[in-house]
């Protein structure tokens, strides 16, 4: 039914919420920025890949 929809997108929109909050809180604890084109181990960085 029309309700029971209704239920699942509001726990999907709870769900989205709480990892939004969690995301904010991982940036403001961690003053490290990582840029988007961030090597996925920073350890190891590796040069970007030219497609030939």
């Amino acid at each position: 039914t029309i309700w029971n929809k209704r239920s699942e997108i509001g726990r999907q929109k709870k769900q989205i919420t709480a990892l939004e909050k969690t995301v904010e809180e991982l940036r403001k604890n961690s003053n490290v920025t990582v840029p988007p084109s961030a090597p996925a181990n920073p350890n190891n960085p590796q040069p970007p890949v030219t497609p030939v």
